[in-house]
């Protein structure tokens, strides 16, 4: 597994367990919570989760960089109000070929919003999968217990 990977699988471990532990019925302890985020931590990964792009010093390059991150938050917003209204509606939620129709964006501009947002912790894979336009099947986006209620 790379660091990402492992990264977000212990972080999805940490979320099911917190989760798991915000619904239990009182008499259950939060021992699988504990252990979960102990996981994480002994992974010793660096945790932070800036929108990165690549710079290689030309004008362009910079601008591009910079015109990505001043972005970034309204189009990850968008994604993320599609995703919710949607699993409001259908108790599922979107494939990121969905938002690309639907909000008339590109595959990698709507892509790097949905690992924003899986990152950050507002979504998650729902366990359902869809297929795409090209027929493949697709991840469904729905949001976390966390971002509903906060």
């Amino acid at each position: 597994m790379t660091t990402n990977s492992t990264r977000r699988a212990a972080e999805m471990k940490v979320i099911d367990a917190a989760v798991a532990w915000h619904l239990r019925p009182v008499y259950e302890t939060g021992s699988r919570l504990r252990q979960a985020v102990l996981d994480y931590e002994a992974l010793g990964l660096d945790a932070t989760s800036q929108p990165a792009f690549s710079n290689n010093s030309t004008d362009t390059s910079a601008e591009a960089g910079a015109s990505m991150v001043e972005h970034v938050g309204q189009l990850a917003r968008q994604c993320f109000d599609e995703i919710k209204a949607v699993y409001m509606n259908d108790g599922v939620g979107l494939t990121s070929d969905q938002l690309e129709q639907i909000l008339n964006r590109s595959h990698q501009s709507v892509s790097a919003r949905v690992n924003e947002l899986r990152n950050k912790g507002w979504i998650r894979p729902s366990g359902v999968k869809r297929p795409t336009r090209s027929n493949r099947p697709a991840i469904v986006w729905m949001p976390t217990v966390q971002a509903l209620t906060s």
